[in-house]
């Protein structure tokens, strides 16, 4: 059933996010949380995290971050639906 192997697709989409957030470094996970979850502003982030020296830097690493968890999830999500 076609609605069916959507919803199948979705809840592996999911899957596949969970373990890549899961998966990733944890200098990742805490940015992004405080990013996306706290909605911290850069400047404040900065100050908690020392490796990042400017705002700039955070945004950079934000970035590098999302490619690298969105690759992962990618992965995982075929490897997933190959099972």
């Amino acid at each position: 059933d076609a609605l069916f192997d959507g919803q199948r697709l979705n809840d592996l989409m999911w899957e596949a996010i969970d373990r890549a957030l899961k998966q990733m470094r944890v200098q990742c996970q805490q940015l992004l949380d405080m990013v996306y979850w706290r909605k911290m502003s850069y400047e404040d982030i900065i100050q908690q995290i020392p490796n990042y020296t400017t705002a700039n830097s955070a945004k950079n690493q934000k970035g590098r971050c999302l490619t690298e968890i969105k690759s992962e999830a990618i992965r995982l999500y075929n490897q997933l639906r190959n099972q």
